[in-house]
């Protein structure tokens, strides 16, 4: 029990030592029973222990305390740590906490902030990784907007299209108009670096059923975009990847 712990504290001065464990305990006494100085306390020992690779768990742990202090506090030091966040660590992430983390980092300066090619390999991952309860089309479109994602990797173009047209689809199975821009970005990419794409399409059959998950709508794009003058490989050549995209 931390109660001894606190009653020391508050009536003998004895310093808090705190560890995860007590410290959970310790702030849930100390909001039962309104002690304010108590809980910064508390919020300044996970402030002292959280970093890039456990900062998801602080996150929650605001959320579950309804704490806004300790839920924006972990969202600043998410969006400060965004450039050097895991994928793993990513993945765990709820869609809007990591819609809020962007937003956030798009306030710091420019030396804290994240590129939008990695940017967009955490958020293919997240969403990727999300289910239809915790990723609506509303924030969908907030974390792949333009403003956000202006340059997309080729992988995680694969990963927001076949997420999209998964997330996108009725009731019934049919899709529903996606975004032209996402789109657009998402297969300049591919089409852009298709040949290094195409290795790990070779060697990954997970990634190689993700793009197939994608949009017959956004192939056809994709495989006109092959087709076009650009390609230096000709005609065949780009008949022969088209087929590829397609399969």
């Amino acid at each position: 029990s931390v109660f001894p712990l606190l009653l020391d504290h508050i009536y003998a001065n004895v310093e808090l030592e705190l560890d995860t464990e007590k410290a959970y305990a310790l702030y849930s006494l100390a909001e039962k029973l309104h002690i304010p100085s108590v809980l910064q306390k508390v919020i300044h020992f996970y402030q002292s222990c959280w970093d890039n690779e456990n900062i998801v768990e602080f996150i929650k742990l605001g959320q579950s305390f309804r704490d806004k202090s300790l839920f924006d506090a972990a969202i600043l030091k998410c969006a400060e740590e965004l450039r050097y966040l895991s994928l793993d660590t990513a993945a765990k992430l709820d869609p809007e906490i990591l819609y809020h983390v962007m937003v956030k980092s798009k306030t710091l300066p420019p030396e804290l902030s994240c590129g939008s090619s990695r940017l967009s390999q955490l958020v293919a991952v997240c969403v990727s990784n999300a289910t239809r309860i915790t990723l609506t089309q509303e924030i969908f479109r907030r974390l792949t907007g333009n403003d956000m994602l202006p340059s997309i990797e080729c992988i995680a173009a694969v990963k927001l299209l076949a997420t999209e047209n998964t997330l996108l689809s009725g009731s019934q199975g049919s899709p529903l108009v996606g975004d032209p821009s996402l789109h657009e970005r998402c297969v300049l990419s591919i089409h852009r670096d298709w040949e290094s794409l195409r290795e790990v399409l070779d060697g990954s059959i997970e990634l190689a059923n993700t793009m197939r998950s994608i949009s017959s709508n956004v192939l056809f794009d994709l495989l006109m975009k092959n087709r076009g003058p650009s390609n230096a490989s000709g005609r065949s050549s780009s008949e022969s990847e088209g087929r590829e995209v397609a399969v």
